[in-house]
């Protein structure tokens, strides 16, 4: 309904071909050149990996447990859905300082990863509810801060490709991660592997917070700087 009040303008598109290949090798190249982007994509994949590993492996959890079941995951996933409603809500009341971003980031990334790492320590409904309702609010904030600063820092001729490069990375790890997560549940106590699965996301803030040229990235404010001095 919202859509109706929406006025398009009017664009004339000239007929551009479209080379694949190309665009991806540009894509990458601005990357590869860009020190807190590079950190940022290579970071993403791997803490992408683990957590979609994670996040999927609390479906067989809840099944498996028989004072938890189908219902309650229902109900547990509502809470999730409702802390990332009122985290991207948040976000868009709330203006945060460029100085202050790695700051919330950093609060932001920390609460939930040990959130996650402690849903299935205790299978307590009432505190499993509460923790994911928390991570998705921290979680619905963190994506926001990706996606401003990516937007920031990447050219508008650029940004399609960088978007999709990133796109495609998220995307094309979580059938692989479906996939191990699912044959190690077979061998492993899945309590275990999700905790184990956050506890790795939580390692990777290590090269986050000791790269100076991503806390730099986050960081960045066109009104005051160019790309040149976070490159």
């Amino acid at each position: 309904m919202t859509e109706i009040f929406i006025k398009v303008p009017k664009i004339i598109h000239e007929k551009a071909k479209l080379h694949f290949f190309a665009d991806m090798k540009d894509g990458l190249r601005f990357v590869w050149h860009f020190r807190g982007l590079r950190t940022l994509m290579t970071i993403a994949g791997i803490i992408n990996f683990f957590a979609v590993m994670g996040i999927m492996l609390i479906l067989p959890l809840f099944h498996q447990e028989e004072h938890l079941g189908p219902a309650l995951y229902g109900i547990i996933m509502g809470f999730f859905t409702g802390g990332l409603f009122l985290g991207f809500l948040f976000t868009s009341l709330v203006n945060f300082k460029p100085e202050q971003r790695f700051k919330v980031f950093s609060i932001c990334y920390l609460t939930m990863s040990v959130g996650m790492i402690l849903l299935p320590v205790t299978l307590y409904f009432p505190i499993m509810a509460a923790l994911v309702f928390i991570t998705g609010f921290v979680n619905a904030i963190l994506n926001t801060f990706i996606s401003t600063v990516l937007q920031l820092t990447t050219p508008q001729d650029k940004r399609g490709k960088v978007f999709g490069l990133l796109g495609s990375i998220a995307g094309g790890l979580m059938p692989i991660a479906y996939a191990v997560g699912g044959v190690l549940a077979e061998f492993i106590s899945i309590r275990l592997l999700i905790s184990v699965s956050f506890a790795v996301v939580l390692i990777c803030y290590l090269p986050m917070f000791l790269s100076i040229s991503f806390r730099k990235y986050v960081r960045f404010d066109p009104e005051q700087q160019s790309l040149q001095d976070i490159m």
